[in-house]
Formats: structure tokens, C-alpha cells, sequence
């Protein structure tokens, strides 16, 4: 005869009750489309993120990223290192040419910033002031330096919640 197992029933700790804004659609107060371009540069509404995976899967024209370039207030050949591309490769084409999925992403990712930055700060100019100042969240370096990265992008989004918040760094 066998001998049976004991067998051991663990208790599952309660789920976190999750809340309706994880699931709400994307909500600016700046219109991402504009940010990129416009209806010109961007055709298809921006709604949610869903659209926005479209739209970097698309590719965006390089009108956006120029668009992009305008708001941070920086230039092509700045928005070519934060995209790690070569400045060359833009001057090459045409306002109407796509953009690779990288490059659309990114864009898109840093569009992002702006408008939440927009959203914060008073007007274009102080929140461009603020990511071209060394601070000490970003260990002594501006914000700027960190828009060539996803995480870089996240980390600045993380820290604007918290000015947004009052919980200065």
C-alpha cells in the first residue's frame, strides 16, 4: 500500500482591487496629434493605446519628429541623437517619408512627455527650461539626455507625476 502525500493548501493572498484609471483610455490635456504634427502628419485619432501601437507599427512621417523637434525646442541634429540615428538620414527625406518602428515609437514616447509636460508646467518654455537644467533626480544631468531610451522615458514620466504631485526632486 501506497503511502499518500499530505497535501499542503497555501493561502492566496487577496488581489489588489485594481482601479478604473489603469483601464481608462489615454487622457491630455495637450492633443498628442498636435504634438505630432497634426491632422496632416497623423490622420488617425489618437484615442488610446491601442491607436498608438497602430501608429508606431505604421510608422510616423517625418513631419512628426520634426513637429517633436519643435516643441522640445532642439534641434534636427539633437532629435537625430536622442533617436540614435544619424542626422544625414533626415536630411535625406522628405517630410511625407515614413519613419522605421524605432523611430516612430520613440517619437511617439517623447511626444508623450510634452504633452504631460505641457500639462504640468505653465507654459512651453518653462517645462523645455526644465528639461535642459541639471537636477539631482537625474543625477545631476537634464532630463533632455534621457528622452533616448524607453526607460529614460519612463523615468522622466515618473518624475513629472510626482511635480504634479508636489514632490519635488
Amino acid at each position: 500500500m501506497k503511502k499518500q502525500k499530505k497535501r499542503v493548501v497555501y493561502p492566496v493572498p487577496e488581489e489588489e482591487v485594481s482601479t478604473v484609471e489603469e483601464y481608462a483610455p489615454m487622457q491630455t490635456t495637450t492633443d498628442l496629434r498636435m504634438i505630432l504634427g497634426g491632422e496632416k502628419a497623423v490622420a488617425q485619432p489618437l484615442i488610446n493605446d491601442a491607436d498608438l501601437i497602430s501608429l508606431a507599427r505604421k510608422g510616423i512621417k517625418l513631419a512628426s519628429v520634426v513637429s517633436v523637434s519643435e516643441h522640445l525646442s532642439i534641434s534636427m541634429s539633437k532629435m537625430s541623437e536622442l533617436l540614435h540615428t544619424s542626422q544625414r538620414t533626415f536630411q535625406r527625406k522628405k517630410k511625407t517619408d515614413i519613419m522605421s518602428t524605432y523611430i516612430s515609437e520613440q517619437t511617439i514616447e517623447i511626444a508623450q512627455i510634452v504633452s504631460r509636460g505641457l500639462e504640468i508646467f505653465s507654459t512651453r518654455e518653462e517645462f523645455n527650461n526644465w528639461l535642459a537644467t541639471p537636477l539631482l533626480a537625474f543625477g545631476n544631468q537634464p532630463p533632455l539626455n534621457y528622452l533616448d531610451t524607453t526607460f529614460g522615458t519612463q523615468f522622466i514620466l515618473k518624475e513629472l507625476g510626482r511635480l504634479q504631485h508636489g514632490v519635488y526632486s
